[in-house]
């Protein structure tokens, strides 16, 4: 559960930060295009090559999760950084809590690029609950267990 909070936690007010970094006339719009939306594009595209439909529910999300960066940067004016700086310490705090409580370290400090696979990780974990990809599901299962 600490990934399904956290994670979007995480992304959402990293594509907050973004906003500090428009791409083109800042309009005070929602859907103000800046730098955090390249990364999220180029996330998504790799999220649905690799499994259409979960990047789908993927791209549904963490659209939602732009917008709603985008919301919080542009109503909490210059207290935006602080806000974002606690919920970004939270939210990876309670990440590495998580893993040592479970004994097991991170993905990441194998491979520091595995955290660009952490959002498509969540939406697959909460997917195989509701019964997709059971052969995989039940695969993870029988490794954990090991």
């Amino acid at each position: 559960m600490i990934h399904v909070i956290g994670v979007p936690i995480i992304v959402t007010t990293l594509l907050s930060l973004g906003m500090s970094y428009p791409l083109g006339e800042v309009t005070g719009c929602y859907c103000q295009a800046h730098i955090g939306l390249i990364g999220l594009v180029l996330a998504l595209g790799l999220y649905i090559k690799l499994d259409l439909f979960s990047g789908l529910v993927s791209a549904a999300l963490y659209v939602g999760c732009y917008f709603l960066g985008n919301y919080l940067y542009l109503q909490n004016g210059d207290s935006h950084l602080k806000f974002v700086g606690l919920c970004q310490a939270a939210a990876w705090g309670g990440q590495f809590f998580g893993h040592w409580l479970e004994g097991r370290k991170p993905a990441l400090m194998d491979n520091l690029l595995l955290t660009l696979a952490a959002p498509m990780f969540v939406v697959l974990e909460v997917l195989m609950v509701f019964g997709y990809k059971s052969h995989l599901h039940a695969l993870i299962k029988d490794l954990k267990s090991e």
